[in-house]
């Protein structure tokens, strides 16, 4: 089974990973210790942390979830090899040869509206790409429909219509790498399926004695499956960042507001949704949230959050907040150069007067192309170092914001 740490407070969750792998080190010392994450971006600051509150980083590989399942189970399935894995590259090629021969059947008739030239090459890839784009969703978020779509079955919706070629060009697909390039198309349905089915015939030596997972918001729920099927043999931990003690989900609200918290019920449903992943997997709790004291607006905030409470609704209640108190600030600017000269100007205050560190320090914004030359320009000046990251892939189910991060 999973063991769930679930906690309030990131340096909590870092240090149960430090603690087990100080305290419970692995059978074999040269074996390396894997931390799975969705996102690469915060590698970098994981090893200072890691460095910092261990004293030496080593020896810890990091790596995304889709990238660690299949390398994983390429290893303890023969039968599985490396190119024939679903791979959105190879499908869009393969798509572009199959979509001209089979617009002409009956099952693509509400795929004609999307041909608007499909004799254009440039055209042709592009709608491939889309295709290939969806089905990767679809075996992530729908991974059923891909592994009944193979078997000639349809879980039909009314209002979709488009299921219908979609399932033909699917079974298309997997025709085409059986019949024209001669192998078998794995995708994570199929996988799932078969390691189910074909238990004996697995090699279990070769997997990892403990793996951490660092948050699972972006990690879709067949690699949590399959991840649990194999709790047996792999010591597994799943850290978890929430805000809130109680579950929250479905509560319903009562005139007396026992538990009520506006901000967690409009913005938490991406929060609950990770949690609600979890529910139905064999696993043990292990809860260790912090009590958050009222400092200021931003923790009465964050504790109001914590308590599922909202302090606004109770009369004689209400928290006073100092003139002082900056730890939420909203302001306006005339033009964006005055915007990135205020927060430098901020940055500059948190490092000096609260011993904050640079790389504790993360600017987010919808759109930081706009500010790119005044941040260049007014940091550089003040010697402040920096580190962008853009996210150009945009058409993500999951977007996430642009951000900056500082050395």
């Amino acid at each position: 089974m999973f063991t769930i740490y679930r906690s309030n407070n990131l340096d909590i969750l870092l240090n149960l990973i430090k603690y087990n792998i100080i305290k419970k080190p692995l059978n074999n010392p040269l074996q390396t210790e894997i931390i799975i994450l969705p996102n690469s971006t915060f590698i970098p600051y994981l090893k200072i942390y890691f460095s910092k509150i261990m004293g030496i980083h080593t020896n810890i590989s990091y790596i995304n979830p889709e990238k660690f399942i299949w390398n994983l189970f390429i290893k303890i399935i023969p039968q599985i090899k490396k190119g024939n894995i679903f791979n959105k590259k190879m499908i869009t090629w393969q798509l572009m040869n199959i979509i001209p021969k089979t617009v002409v059947l009956p099952e693509f008739k509400n795929f004609h509206k999307y041909l608007n030239n499909i004799n254009n090459t440039n055209y042709l890839y592009e709608i491939s790409i889309q295709i290939a784009n969806l089905y990767d969703e679809y075996q992530k978020y729908r991974p059923e429909w891909l592994y009944l779509w193979e078997k000639d079955k349809i879980s039909f919706f009314p209002n979709n219509k488009d299921q219908i070629w979609q399932a033909k060009l699917w079974k298309q697909i997997i025709i085409y790498n059986k019949i024209i390039l001669g192998k078998k198309l794995w995708y994570l349905s199929r996988l799932y399926n078969f390691f189910i089915n074909k238990k004996k015939k697995i090699k279990y030596s070769v997997l990892p004695e403990r793996i951490f997972i660092l948050e699972t918001q972006n990690i879709p729920l067949i690699y949590l499956q399959l991840l649990e099927k194999l709790t047996k043999y792999i010591e597994i931990h799943i850290l978890i960042k929430n805000p809130c003690i109680h579950y929250w989900d479905n509560i319903q609200i009562n005139n007396n507001y026992n538990f009520y918290n506006s901000l967690l019920f409009s913005w938490g449903n991406y929060g609950i949704n990770n949690i609600n992943k979890l529910i139905n997997v064999s696993s043990r709790m292990i809860e260790s949230f912090v009590k958050i004291k009222s400092l200021n607006l931003l923790n009465n905030i964050k504790k109001d959050i914590s308590l599922l409470k909202e302090n606004f609704l109770l009369k004689n209640n209400k928290k006073k907040i100092n003139m002082s108190d900056d730890s939420i600030q909203i302001n306006v600017f005339t033009d964006l150069k005055q915007e990135i000269e205020f927060l430098s100007f901020n940055i500059i205050k948190l490092i000096n007067n609260k011993n904050y560190y640079l790389h504790e320090i993360i600017v987010i914004s919808p759109n930081i192309n706009i500010y790119l030359p005044f941040i260049y320009s007014i940091f550089n000046k003040k010697q402040i170092p920096f580190n962008i990251y853009l996210d150009f892939n945009k058409n993500n189910i999951f977007n996430i914001p642009d951000i900056f991060f500082f050395y």
